[in-house]
């Protein structure tokens, strides 16, 4: 269907349980059916074009699931037990040459008079789903794996790097797709075209058995793409942001944070592809997420300056930490037993700030000479920055001294990642350009 504000894809989008009683219409059976055939072909979850292209629902709205529904961007436009205050019936029972009737006249025939009385009787019960909870396709549209990465003689920056579980790869992410080089040597193993626009987070499951990809259009939808390891076949879409993810988060293998550039953090069951909650409070872009041991509370860093700290189980906003005078982009996580865990962050002013997040406290800070783009524990007193100057500064936690300046990428040291045993870094900048830079050799 066409986007209307008066569409009957949304009017749906309120629908509440009216008092307990056997309904006579039955959703699943009569009314979803309707919706299928009709509306959902332009009224499901964001999902690719054949051309690569992402396309939103129209109007933003998604008729795929109970929650997709009730959680609708255009309001609640249904009122359960009254039809002719409804939206949804007005829109559908139009002349078919009103502009405003739904479905429009170019997605064919107006519903029948069959049809229509017969979601007039579903909204007069009370406006039931019943056992009924989403598509019967159960899964979120897949973005799925292209057949071949465009040639280009100046290649994309990388954006994302992470090693694979077992230390042999590491897997860099540009608008190429994935690229997983061998370690240490760094050689092309295999590349995974991925038609996802703007790629900026890349993420392994705990068991390593799935890596999560974030991107999407800037002001328009962001999303993660979850693929199965080794074999790179997209398993699960979650997403709904309304700009590019730029960070995502596992908490299990079931369960995953998203964080967009739309200020929204989403906690996902990757189980149903459904949204568990919605963490709001930064008043820009998110950027960064970082779990504390247990799982239970996360940090996020943002373009507001700030850091947030989340208990996960409730939704609750703990505290903000927003000693930072510029717009954060790194989070890491200290290795550690400590009983207070440690979080590092890095922004635009050009600090690295050290925080026991769980009492509120910034430990202390150091100042680079050069912005640090992203951020990574090498082990308890040693934490690395790859830097818009293109070089990697090693600084001891402890002393916070900037201990070594390192040559690295040509510039801008976009990403980062730490190899889990053998003490050096994957860097990656412009053009493509990955680098290995050992920090120490073998493990202290």
């Amino acid at each position: 269907m066409r986007h209307s504000t008066l569409g009957v894809l949304v009017l749906l989008a309120g629908a509440t349980s009216a008092p307990a009683q056997d309904p006579d219409v039955d959703f699943a059976a009569e009314i979803w059916p309707v919706l299928e055939s009709r509306c959902i072909g332009c009224h499901h979850a964001p999902h690719l074009r054949a051309d690569g292209s992402l396309k939103r629902p129209k109007g933003r709205v998604r008729l795929d699931s109970v929650e997709a529904i009730r959680a609708s961007k255009r309001g609640k436009l249904i009122v359960p037990g009254d039809p002719d205050g409804s939206l949804m019936f007005e829109t559908i029972s139009l002349p078919a040459d009103h502009d405003d009737r739904m479905p429009p006249a170019d997605q064919g025939a107006p519903l029948s008079e069959v049809e229509v009385t017969r979601i007039k009787q579903w909204i007069a019960e009370g406006a039931h789903f019943g056992s009924w909870e989403s598509a019967a396709k159960g899964t979120a549209e897949s973005i799925g794996v292209g057949s071949g990465a465009r040639p280009s003689k100046t290649q994309p920056p990388i954006t994302a790097l992470v090693f694979t579980p077992d230390g042999e790869a590491v897997v860099a992410a540009s608008q190429r797709g994935l690229q997983v080089h061998h370690w240490p040597g760094l050689t092309l193993v295999k590349t995974i075209p991925i038609r996802l626009p703007n790629l900026h987070d890349l993420a392994f499951s705990p068991a390593g058995d799935r890596i999560a990809i974030g991107g999407g259009d800037p002001s328009e939808a962001g999303l993660v793409n979850v693929l199965s390891w080794p074999r790179g076949e997209s398993v699960r879409q979650v997403g709904d942001h309304d700009d590019s993810v730029f960070a995502s988060a596992f908490r299990d293998d079931s369960a995953l944070l998203s964080a967009g550039f739309d200020r929204r953090i989403v906690l996902w069951d990757l189980q149903a592809g459904t949204a568990l909650r919605d963490f709001k409070g930064h008043s820009r872009g998110v950027t960064a997420l970082c779990w504390l041991p247990g799982r239970k509370v996360f940090v996020s860093g943002s373009l507001d300056q700030s850091l947030r700290v989340w208990n996960a189980d409730t939704g609750e906003l703990i505290r903000s930490l927003s000693q930072h005078t510029g717009s954060v982009h790194s989070l890491a996580l200290r290795p550690s037993t400590d009983p207070l865990p440690m979080v590092a962050s890095a922004a635009t002013d050009r600090t690295i700030r050290f925080w026991q997040p769980t009492i509120g406290r910034m430990v202390r800070y150091v100042r680079l000479p050069s912005e640090a783009l992203s951020i990574a524990w090498v082990d308890e007193e040693t934490l690395v920055a790859s830097c818009r100057d293109g070089k990697l500064r090693v600084v001891n936690t402890f002393t916070v001294q900037i201990e070594r300046e390192l040559p690295a990428v040509a510039k801008l040291g976009y990403s980062l990642a730490v190899h889990p045993t053998d003490g050096s870094v994957a860097v990656g900048g412009l053009n493509g350009e990955i680098r290995r830079v050992v920090v120490r050799q073998g493990n202290r």
